[in-house]
């Protein structure tokens, strides 16, 4: 309804939020050579910045969170090797909860009032 009514987006194509057949059908290739690249998105990362030096990149996280642990972005962060101009582009910050930490009332306030300040300070540069 969002796409058709809203963006009006002309398509005979159904939209479906979870499709049984597909899942069904999914496999996982689980033989990997010892060679080969993860997947990932800090090459991504850091071409797009590279590209735009404007580019501004804040990551949060949860200080509790399990699944996509903070430590580890702060590791990767490290690892792009970015030209010295650009780390003064990307930002963590790491708030009080768990993986949704936006779900505990002081740490959605903060995280709000982070993304004003940042959002800000990208529209003046």
């Amino acid at each position: 309804a969002h796409l058709r009514s809203i963006l009006k987006v002309e398509t005979e194509r159904d939209y479906r939020l979870l499709s049984l057949d597909v899942n069904k059908a999914w496999t996982l290739d689980t033989e990997q050579h010892v060679f080969e690249r993860h997947v990932g998105a800090t090459d991504d990362l850091r071409y797009a910045m590279s590209l735009n030096p404007h580019m501004k990149v804040l990551i949060s996280h949860g200080l509790f969170d399990l699944v996509t642990p903070y430590f580890a972005t702060e590791r990767l962060a490290g690892h792009l090797q970015l030209a010295e101009a650009l780390l003064e582009n990307l930002a963590t910050r790491h708030f009080s909860g768990g993986h949704m930490f936006y779900t505990w009332d002081r740490s959605r306030t903060e995280f709000r009032d982070v993304i004003a300040s940042f959002v800000a300070s990208a529209y003046r540069a």
